[in-house]
């Protein structure tokens, strides 16, 4: 499972420092990509199951969030490739033979990150009403419950090459 993701650099792009940019890319996009990389060279010839955790803003844009939109559509854009890879090379050459990989958003959930995000200024962060108003009605998922889908991917067959999924579906 890749899971690990910044969302700083917040604020206007036009305000996003050079190395900022480049911490969110290699801690959001860069590693798991060159891990999966990694994993997929040493698992040839067995059953491999990946999961990325996306989120929405992958495919939607939020003002102040160019560095964490920008890494999430990469990392998926990524495992679409891998999709694409495993169908197009011979099975067990390039990829090990039976691949899923799963590109799974959570919704919104109650973690630290969250706490991070509704602590923003809204001068940074426009869109920062919309995670105070969730947290504020309790419609923050608790992590156990895509932790357990998560589980649930990781040991299912019968999935193709690269999908997605959300929390629920």
């Amino acid at each position: 499972m890749n899971g690990a993701a910044t969302l700083e650099p917040v604020g206007p792009t036009s305000a996003t420092p050079a190395a900022g940019l480049a911490r969110a890319f290699a801690l959001n996009a860069v590693a798991p990509i060159w891990l999966l990389g990694f994993f997929l060279r040493r698992a040839r010839g067995r059953r491999v199951r990946v999961v990325d955790v996306s989120s929405g803003a992958a495919r939607r844009a939020y003002a102040g969030w160019s560095a964490y939109c920008a890494t999430k559509a990469a990392l998926r854009m990524a495992g679409e490739v891998v999709g694409e890879e495993a169908r197009a090379f011979a099975p067990g050459t390039a990829l090990p033979v039976d691949l899923a990989l799963v590109s799974y958003e959570p919704g919104v959930v109650d973690t630290e990150m969250q706490e991070a995000v509704r602590g923003a200024l809204a001068e940074a962060f426009p869109q920062v009403g919309r995670f105070l108003d969730l947290h504020a009605s309790g419609k923050l998922h608790p992590p156990s419950r895509p932790a357990r889908e998560i589980a649930d991917l990781l040991e299912s067959d019968g999935l193709p090459p690269f999908s997605e999924r959300r929390l629920g579906g």
